[in-house]
């Protein structure tokens, strides 16, 4: 799911309808109500979906459909569809990713390695010979020429210049499937791994840093969860020793929306209220985030309703 950069409550969705066939689904009210866009004519799964940070009305819908890969996109906000020519591409589309700094440049990592176009999609150009398996590709939105890419058991590769190179940053990352990537940019980079933990990479020092959350010993729930947005929502939480506590609220575009807590806190259990309408949070889907000292933290969902 990703958010629209623009308009709020605008947020994008991507899988299959109930015929098997790609679809995507829209909703402009935070989730209140949907709108689903059934795009393929044959059996097929949509990966990746993804919005023109630019012109948001342009949206892209990225799987495979008949064992082939596949790429959609609107300019209109969904009113019509058309498939991009993709020349070149190979394998079934597992990621998808554009060039904040030029929307032109996409990038989609396949089961056949990591490919780049500079045109639009009409053709693509696969950029390594070492990057095999991709599952996830990361641009970073300050620099377009710095990419990383994770990938199904060879960790994380990086280019610096465009794809011209590649270079892997494993340092410390165990396992070596790595499904997601984040970056906070000129801070850190964040790798998801498969069965395994977090990590993040500081892209301060180049050195790898290993944050997993220690789910042992810090545990937070969050109810009624979906909480309407004029009543309370509460983080219940328990602490293993004294930590210097921060709940950080965000929407789906990765936006911090509010942060209800910032205090020392003892060793225990420990309860927290707040009124997501006082929050300025409106009906959507959240990310409650509670972050202790030494950089452990750990995440919930949070559904805002009417």
């Amino acid at each position: 799911m990703v958010a629209d950069p623009v308009t709020p409550n605008v947020y994008w969705t991507a899988g299959r309808d109930l015929n098997s066939r790609i679809a995507a689904s829209k909703t402009t009210d935070g989730g209140a109500s949907w709108t689903r866009y059934s795009l393929g004519s044959t059996t097929g799964y949509a990966y990746s979906v993804q919005v023109d940070p630019i012109s948001p009305g342009t949206v892209y819908v990225a799987g495979y459909e008949n064992s082939q890969p596949v790429i959609y996109r609107t300019t209109n906000g969904g009113s019509s569809w058309s498939t991009l020519a993709a020349a070149g591409l190979q394998g079934y589309v597992y990621t998808f990713a554009i060039d904040p700094t030029d929307p032109t440049v996409l990038w989609a990592g396949t089961n056949y390695g990591i490919f780049k176009s500079t045109n639009s999609g009409s053709s693509f150009t696969e950029m390594s010979t070492l990057v095999d398996h991709t599952k996830d590709v990361c641009v970073d939105p300050d620099d377009g020429d710095r990419v990383w890419v994770g990938t199904y058991n060879e960790g994380v590769y990086v280019t610096e210049d465009g794809g011209s190179t590649w270079t892997q940053m494993n340092e410390g990352l165990d396992p070596s499937r790595v499904d997601r990537l984040a970056v906070n940019p000129s801070n850190w980079l964040y790798a998801g791994t498969y069965g395994g933990s977090s990590y993040r990479w500081s892209l301060q020092t180049g050195v790898e840093d290993q944050g997993s959350a220690p789910i042992e010993t810090l545990a937070m729930s969050v109810f009624p969860n979906p909480c309407p947005g004029g009543s309370g929502a509460t983080i219940a939480f328990s602490l293993d020793a004294p930590r210097e506590m921060r709940l950080l609220l965000y929407d789906l575009g990765g936006r911090l929306v509010a942060s209800p807590l910032e205090a020392f806190m003892p060793q225990g259990e420990h309860t927290l209220s707040f009124v997501p309408d006082q929050e300025g949070m409106a009906p959507g889907v959240y990310f409650c985030r509670l972050a202790v000292d030494q950089g452990a933290s750990i995440v919930r969902r949070l559904v805002v309703i009417r």
